[in-house]
């Protein structure tokens, strides 16, 4: 299975993330169903599930910036 990489994001006005564009897609994807489809292998994401608040998801560690969610969703 190939998993999808996330190419871009979108924030509400708090700043946080509300939903991603998934590679091959043309419109966003909400966050809770990028977290399903992360869940279940399909997205390249890691899901973090912290002891208290919601979980989310980010993108894996690889010393770039530029790819981290906050910043493609600038």
């Amino acid at each position: 299975m190939v998993k999808k990489i996330v190419i871009g994001a979108k924030h509400d006005s708090k700043g946080r993330v509300t939903a991603v564009m998934l590679e091959g897609n043309s419109t966003f994807t909400s966050l809770n169903v990028a977290i399903n489809m992360a869940e279940k292998g399909k997205v390249d994401v890691v899901v973090v599930n912290p002891d208290k608040g919601n979980k989310h998801i980010r993108t894996r560690p690889d010393g770039i910036t530029q790819n981290n969610l906050d910043a493609l969703a600038k």
